[in-house]
């Protein structure tokens, strides 16, 4: 599946090469998607950020020039071959299209604003794992929709389907410090093989354990307002 987006749409990133804008209403699942365009074959692109739109003031103080409405999905694309074509106002229109395996995306973290783990977490973890992605969820107490509770986790989710493999929780960064858990532990729904509970192992305490730590980070400022046990 595919979808077009206009140039007009984009605010170009020229220091980054990257491109940031927003993408209407999309029947598939946009992260690590790709980009082409008719008559430009070596153009190379791949979305690396998105959120989908229900603050209109949040997203209007991240990009200007932009007009949003509620729905609309918020995507970065890195430009990894091709740049010249959008400098030189050659492309004004291309094409955003579907991945069902995103693991050859060129993941350049440098790329990404310091509080895009989410991103990093749910929607580029594909890359790594190929056949589900991980997520972290929040809410409040009394909200609606999801509501965490318990000790801090994320979810492994299906590539396709959406479904939910199962929970797997994780250590604070003081129990890890303190050798007092330094595990993640999955949950029974997990019917994983050891080879990919190791593969998560070893991106979530990888350098100097700097995942683990933006992992729980993110857990606590999603669930801040959740106080359920």
């Amino acid at each position: 599946m595919k979808i077009k987006s206009l140039i007009s749409d984009f605010n170009l990133d020229h220091e980054n090469e990257c491109l940031i804008g927003k993408v209407g209403h999309c029947e598939f699942n946009l992260a690590g998607a790709k980009i082409e365009s008719k008559g430009f074959p070596s153009l190379e692109g791949f979305v690396v950020e998105l959120f989908q739109v229900t603050d209109l003031k949040e997203v209007s103080s991240r990009i200007k020039n932009v007009d949003f409405t509620g729905g609309d999905w918020y995507v970065r694309i890195n430009i990894d071959s091709g740049w010249k074509y959008f400098e030189n106002d050659e492309i004004i229109e291309f094409y955003i299209v579907e991945r069902t395996n995103v693991e050859n995306v060129n993941f350049d973290k440098a790329k990404l604003n310091a509080n895009s783990i989410l991103l990093q977490l749910k929607n580029m973890s594909a890359r790594i794992f190929s056949k589900f992605y991980l997520d972290i969820r929040g809410g409040e107490t009394s909200g609606a929709g999801r509501n965490e509770h318990g000790p801090a986790h994320f979810h492994v989710i299906e590539n396709g389907t959406n479904k939910d493999l199962g929970k797997v929780y994780f250590p604070t960064i003081t129990d890890f410090a303190s050798n007092e858990n330094t595990k993640l532990r999955f949950d029974l729904n997990c019917k994983f093989k050891k080879k990919e509970k190791r593969r998560i192992s070893e991106w979530v305490f990888a350098s100097n354990c700097q995942n683990l730590k933006a992992i729980n980070q993110e857990w606590i400022l999603r669930n801040e307002h959740n106080n359920r046990t």
